[in-house]
């Protein structure tokens, strides 16, 4: 059997896993990480770790059959297991997972607290945030111009068990979209290399049709899948999905749109899957719920992995 290095946050999150599959990890701080997520994974998938305690302790992954009412995928794993998560501070303020750079280490550690006490494994992580109207002013900050601090927040998710998945471009940012698409280029030529190793997957752009063109968007993927050996996901406004087609393409982040029912949400699900996976595509549920209870959106979430997405970004009972 072939034996390999697997970086828990690379890799093994991108490779399809068949039942004579091993990798070694190293360390055993990363083998538990890699236990972790693996656990909370639907499938399920059987993680066997051999002698945690060593240098390189063994794990074997070996997928099993989906239950009837889990979600069926063609790697047989769940990816992006997350929310976009409102929570309240201490004090009262309102904090939002996804810009979780711009906050104190306590409001961090409270995210992370929030994530995990839900069971989900991933964190959603802009790059950059100017502001939004849908939450407020906030502390605006650029991890493109202050990589060392950015880098650290991210290690601190991978060393508390939650991975990463980067969103590289925002909307609602003008100054930063003035030049995007011939800047980023170069940006992320320096950008990248310093982050990758604690990145799970990237994002390319928050809705980016709003904002590249089609050529725009293909040039720009383009270079990041040369830069990367990570997942790249794509993401677009409601309804739209062809752009996933492209061959730099891992996957798909899909916005339903809001206000949908479980049965609507189940059947756009299954039409997607059915056109994306055959390609090699992973479908993520990206976003179905705004300005609900969280118990609504937790159950958009588990219609749409019944119905055979690979992961959930909103929310769901796993």
């Amino acid at each position: 059997m072939a034996v390999e290095q697997i970086n828990p946050f690379n890799r093994s999150l991108r490779e399809t896993f068949d039942s004579n599959h091993d990798g070694v990890l190293k360390g055993a701080e990363r083998t538990e990480f890699l236990r972790t997520v693996m656990g909370r994974l639907r499938q399920s998938t059987t993680v066997e770790v051999t002698n945690p305690s060593t240098i390189a302790p063994t794990v074997r992954v070996t997928p099993t059959h989906s239950s009837p009412t889990g979600p069926t995928t063609p790697a047989s794993r769940l990816n992006h297991v997350t929310d976009f998560l409102t929570l309240r501070a201490a004090d009262g303020r309102t904090l939002y997972s996804h810009l979780y750079p711009s906050y104190s280490a306590g409001d961090r550690a409270a995210v992370r607290q929030a994530l995990q006490d839900r069971g989900y494994s991933h964190i959603y992580v802009y790059t950059v945030y100017e502001g939004d109207p849908a939450y407020g002013a906030g502390k605006l900050f650029n991890g493109y111009g202050s990589v060392s601090g950015f880098r650290q927040a991210l290690q601190e998710l991978g060393d508390d068990g939650l991975a990463p998945v980067l969103w590289l471009a925002p909307d609602d940012a003008p100054r930063f979209h003035r030049n995007s698409a011939e800047a980023l280029p170069a940006t992320w030529d320096r950008f990248i290399p310093m982050v990758d190793d604690v990145v799970s997957s990237y994002v390319m752009g928050l809705e980016m049709d709003e904002y590249w063109t089609r050529s725009e968007q293909e040039r720009l993927g383009r270079h990041l899948d040369s830069l990367t050996a990570s997942p790249i996901f794509v993401h677009y406004t409601a309804g739209e999905w062809e752009g996933a087609k492209s061959s730099w393409v891992d996957g798909l982040v899909y916005q339903y749109g809001f206000g949908m029912s479980e049965q609507e949400i189940g059947a756009r699900t299954e039409q997607l899957v059915s056109r994306l996976h055959p390609l090699g595509k992973t479908f993520i549920a990206g976003e179905y719920a705004y300005r609900v209870p969280e118990s609504e959106a937790r159950r958009l979430g588990a219609a749409a992995l019944r119905a055979g997405a690979d992961g959930v970004g909103n929310g769901a009972y796993l």
